[in-house]
């Protein structure tokens, strides 16, 4: 079977970055060849113990999770094409209860005001979080110059804490309470090869994410919706199109000229469009070792900016950005049975927040390090860093309400985990996380408060063989 498949089923619980590191593969995973056409059933049990908030804004504290999630992942191959689709429901539970809601009662009328008054009570449940996500990928090859790739992935349920930034993005600084969400990517590229130095691209994507349990709030502003001082956009969506060329100007170097141009819309009636051009520069340094190198600038422009709606720009209502990025990759050890693999990435980017409704320069970090013991053993290393590089705007103070709070525009993670291939159809896990959140680094006081540090203990048993890991 396909890689994205394989993947489904080894990483079956881990949602990833709007719901796509569910489809992505592992070094040292290796496909399965099941023929035409295959399915698949998996299942996941993950015990965490260790402290972090229980809802967004709140104090770290102690607690105890499990969660279970069961996967389907479907394939089918053809010459000139294979199609891979998956649907899993992830099973949260955890002691305290995130879960809380209220009931509405209303009271008799004042004997001498005659007004009727409203209760609210306050209730618990102890019932799971539930969150389902299903995706489909096309890898094909029409002829022997175009490829096209395509997917799309996405999530609808009640994520927890610690799946919100799955959900929404494994570095998104603030977070929304814990709502209803749905939230989808869908994306496609297709590439040609037929020239003899050159290859062009096209490549398009739209995001969409979604409220559908929206708190009450003290916000006039369709769309909007204010809680515990801060206030946040309910939707937003964001599409993109991408045309690349790329000219090979020898063996190991390649220049590529890409222009990307995209539009942001959210739920209160804002809108952005942006255009990025940028050069690239991929060179293979050695035969283990890859960088790519990009530099460009994005220019945005404010198209819609409804009353009572900040503007991201000011007065002006326009901003240009430099952006630019590198990407390295490395396979530092290559024996007869172990393997070590290590990437790094890091740069500057324009990022449209899906929670806040802004649009700033975000400068992010990111490394891992993976450890293949053939055949049964791999260790996986990472770390990930993003910070807003400038301070969004002051959300106004309005007379008799405490100030607004500082919006969290800083996160990071550190995970360590171990994997073992314990029989051909299970796979056992422990490792342990390490994140916090917190406002812009030039904040006064700067300080993290949103700590989370716990370890997990995980098994995921499947219906097919999972093959040995080897060494690619």
């Amino acid at each position: 079977m396909g890689a994205a498949f394989v993947a489904l089923l080894l990483l079956a619980g881990d949602l990833g970055a709007q719901g796509s590191a569910v489809t992505q593969l592992r070094p040292g995973e290796t496909p399965l060849t099941l023929g035409p056409f295959g399915i698949q059933v998996s299942a996941t049990s993950e015990t965490r113990v260790g402290v972090a908030p229980i809802i967004p804004g709140a104090d770290p504290r102690w607690f105890i999770a499990e969660v279970v999630t069961p996967l389907l992942g479907l394939e089918l191959h053809r010459p000139t094409f294979t199609l891979q689709l998956f649907y899993g429901v992830r099973l949260f539970w955890e002691d305290p209860s995130p879960i809380s809601t209220s009931s509405t009662e209303l009271l008799g009328p004042d004997p001498v005001t005659r007004i009727r008054r409203v209760e609210r009570t306050s209730i618990s449940d102890f019932g799971p979080l539930v969150l389902h996500s299903a995706g489909l990928s096309l890898d094909g090859r029409p002829s022997r110059t175009v490829d096209v790739v395509a997917g799309a992935n996405g999530s609808i349920g009640s994520p927890d804490y610690t799946a919100l930034p799955q959900v929404l993005g494994t570095v998104q600084g603030a977070l929304p309470p814990i709502v209803s969400i749905a939230s989808g990517t869908a994306l496609a590229r297709i590439r040609y090869t037929g020239a003899r130095r050159w290859e062009l691209d096209l490549a398009g994507q739209v995001f969409h994410t979604q409220w559908l349990d929206v708190p009450e709030s003290p916000s006039t502003v369709p769309g909007q919706t204010s809680v515990g001082g801060q206030t946040f956009v309910t939707s937003e969506t964001l599409a993109s199109v991408e045309p690349g060329a790329t000219y090979v100007l020898t063996p190991r170097d390649g220049l590529g000229l890409i222009s990307a141009f995209g539009e942001a819309t959210y739920s209160d009636g804002a809108a952005i469009v942006t255009v990025t051009p940028a050069v690239v520069w991929k060179r293979r340094l050695t035969h283990r070792e890859n960088l790519r190198l990009t530099l460009g600038v994005t220019y945005a422009r404010s198209v819609g900016n409804p009353p009572g709606v900040m503007s991201p720009f000011g007065s002006s209502g326009a901003e240009a950005s430099p952006i630019g990025s590198f990407q390295f990759t490395s396979r530092i050890l290559r024996r007869e049975n172990v393997a070590i693999i290590a990437d790094a990435t890091g740069g500057v980017d324009f990022y449209f927040d899906p929670v806040l409704g802004t649009a700033l320069p975000r400068g992010s970090a990111s490394a891992g390090l993976v450890a293949i013991s053939v055949p049964h053993w791999m260790i996986n290393l990472r770390g990930d860093f993003a910070t807003a590089l400038k301070t969004p705007p002051l959300q106004p103070i309005v007379v008799g309400q405490a100030p607004p709070i500082p919006i969290d525009e800083t996160a990071f993670s550190i995970s360590l985990a171990a994997r073992r291939r314990v029989s051909e159809n299970m796979f056992a896990e422990i490792g342990i996380l390490w994140a916090d959140r917190g406002p812009v680094l030039t904040t006064p006081d700067f300080h993290f408060h949103q700590r989370q540090l716990w370890v997990h203990i995980s098994l995921m048993a499947t219906t097919r063989p999972i093959p040995r890991m080897t060494q690619q």
